[in-house]
């Protein structure tokens, strides 16, 4: 399940996916959907990761691929406009998506081999520039990523051993109130068991 500013996204075990809120989110041509309802323009695919963003939504397929909707905040979802219907993310086509994340001003996308890329907003997708189609986040390049997640101005990224990396401009990414722009490692925190 994933949950928005004013939407909320579920995944099921058959790979569908349901949305119901208000504005972009609910990736429909209307504006308010108040019941939960199969987001039939995903139908014949098989979704296995969902990610909600203030005013966004994802899905990642079990053929790698990645469709979004909605606002687009900062450019963030990799694709031209707003879309309010789901649409891939085409600068992604080489790569086998298997997670993402959206915050407010930037969407993560972890492939299978563990290779992060971020767009948005400089300061919180990972690449410390404004970019509009998804980009290596090299800072991270040779550190295989096992799990990604977004605050609203943040990212967190843990890695295959359980160390975690962290980036962006609040205070609660671990660094002791200092904003970083590129992901660095928290050093006073690490997941045992990952």
């Amino acid at each position: 399940m994933g949950a928005g500013y004013s939407h909320a996204i579920v995944l099921c075990e058959d790979g569908s996916v349901f949305t119901c809120g208000e504005h972009y989110g609910i990736g429909r041509n209307v504006t308010r959907h108040t019941t939960l309802t199969r987001l039939d323009s995903l139908q014949g695919r098989f979704v296995v990761d969902i990610a909600a963003g203030f005013y966004d939504g994802a899905a990642v397929c079990d053929d790698g691929t990645v469709f979004v909707w909605g606002d687009n905040h900062s450019r963030k979802l990799g694709v031209s406009g707003s879309p309010r219907t789901p649409v891939q993310v085409t600068a992604l086509s080489g790569e086998f998506i298997t997670s993402v994340a959206i915050g407010y001003e930037q969407a993560l996308f972890l492939t299978d081999d563990g290779r992060l890329y971020g767009c948005g907003y400089r300061r919180a997708n990972g690449l410390n520039r404004n970019v509009s189609t998804p980009q290596l986040v090299t800072t991270l390049d040779g550190i295989p990523i096992a799990e990604i997640t977004c605050g609203r101005f943040s990212g967190f990224a843990r890695t295959m051993s359980g160390d975690v990396y962290s980036w962006g401009y609040s205070q609660v990414i671990g660094h002791g109130g200092a904003g970083k722009s590129l992901p660095t490692l928290v050093t006073n925190y690490r997941i045992i068991n990952p």
